[in-house]
């Protein structure tokens, strides 16, 4: 009974100080052992997780899997599997995360687990999508949506959307990420979900601020906050910490901005959660870019870029070095079309709206307008369907 009051806990936000401890105590006394619906040791393992200590998560999670291997108890394995492949996504181990998602799904489709797809959507996806494999990252979500409908699992079905609407934020895809993130929050509010640590949320209000919502933005962070406080986790703080600096980016309180977003870095140490960190250095070097700050733009963006990398994960990286080859271009002269001028022209020919472009970029809806307003006079063109070729030219004649 504690493990699933202690379960019911982390999702609603409101933990009872000790309660899971003692259980774990309990258990230990025990002369075999439980699944993991029934085990206390899980639960504090996905706290420790939700919470940031991944490496603690990480072997609790090792040493409860194995547990269930030596008793047979598969259904155990493959639930504790898939909270592995989370525990290294959180890691920022993309590949070893895959690698047992792949367990995972293969376990599950032996024993035919009846929700197995919803955790395909809802953890799988999310690695693939930080991998680069968008499309798979997209089928592997849909897959859960369709299963958890089918099984009328309202929460799980939000959570594989959200993990779609993630693949679609990633890809540069604004407005059909706000297609699957905006009505999120208030969805999980009113079935009691309130647990600030779910990836979800970074994703929800990335996607508001790009999308010129602040005030709805404004308001799920409020509450992100003040829910990340009350139960005193680092990590959904500094989630909150982040996003609140890009409000304030996106408003032009440049010193409100940095505040914010040096405090989600400050939440985050001694938590091993880089890819969260990556993504802070990422907004916090746009940020300074934004306000000419080079030299301090160049630093963050550099050190996002290298934990990036490490990580495997492409379409991030990618990102990072796109800023930073705005801040580093030899300055053109005043006829020839300039780096960002030329990236806001390749996206707008790709078939992008202004606002997808603004939030891959990380500028404002008006400064976009700008660029391409530039970028059409300089190529000699009036209409978005002219730029592919005119593109093609200017690549035909570089150096």
């Amino acid at each position: 009974m504690i493990a699933k009051v202690g379960h019911a806990e982390l999702y609603a936000a409101d933990p009872t100080p000790g309660l899971v401890e003692r259980g774990v105590e309990i258990e230990g006394s025990l002369e075999t052992g439980l699944g993991h619906l029934d085990s206390p040791r899980f639960t504090l393992a996905r706290r420790l997780l939700l919470f940031g200590e991944v490496g603690r998560a990480d072997t609790a999670l090792e040493k409860l899997e194995a547990d269930a291997a030596a008793r047979g108890d598969d259904y155990s394995q493959n639930l504790i599997l898939w909270h592995r492949a989370w525990a290294q996504w959180a890691a920022g181990r993309l590949r070893p995360a895959l690698e047992l998602a792949d367990r995972a799904q293969e376990l599950g489709g032996q024993i035919q687990k009846w929700h197995e797809h919803a955790w395909v959507g809802r953890v799988r996806a999310l690695v693939e999508a930080d991998l680069g494999l968008v499309e798979e990252a997209r089928a592997s979500a849909r897959q859960g949506i369709a299963r958890a409908q089918e099984l009328s699992l309202d929460i799980y079905e939000a959570l594989c959307r959200s993990t779609l609407g993630h693949a679609e934020l990633v890809a540069g895809n604004l407005e059909a990420a706000g297609v699957h993130l905006r009505d999120l929050a208030d969805r999980l509010f009113a079935a009691g979900l309130h647990d600030p640590a779910l990836p979800l949320w970074a994703d929800t209000f990335e996607t508001l601020v790009g999308l010129g919502e602040l005030e709805r933005a404004r308001v799920y962070v409020r509450r992100h906050e003040q829910t990340a406080k009350a139960i005193g986790n680092p990590w959904a703080a500094a989630v909150g910490a982040r996003c609140r600096g890009l409000i304030c980016a996106a408003e032009g309180d440049w010193p409100a901005a940095f505040s914010a977003l040096e405090q989600a870095l400050d939440n985050l140490d001694g938590l091993e959660v880089p890819l969260e960190r990556a993504r802070t250095l990422l907004c916090l070097g746009v940020t300074r870019r934004r306000a000419h700050q080079k030299r301090a733009a160049r630093e963050a963006l550099e050190q996002a870029g290298a934990i990036f990398e490490e990580s495997t994960a492409r379409p991030w990286a990618d990102k990072a070095r796109a800023e930073l080859a705005r801040i580093a271009g030899r300055r053109p002269s005043s006829n020839e079309v300039t780096e960002t001028e030329h990236r806001v022209a390749e996206l707008a020919a790709a078939g992008r709206s202004n606002k997808e472009i603004a939030a891959e970029l990380f500028m404002g809806l008006s400064t976009v307008e700008a660029h391409l307003s530039r970028a059409y006079r300089k190529l000699g063109i009036r209409s978005r369907t002219s730029l592919e070729p005119a593109l093609v030219k200017v690549r035909a004649t570089a150096p």
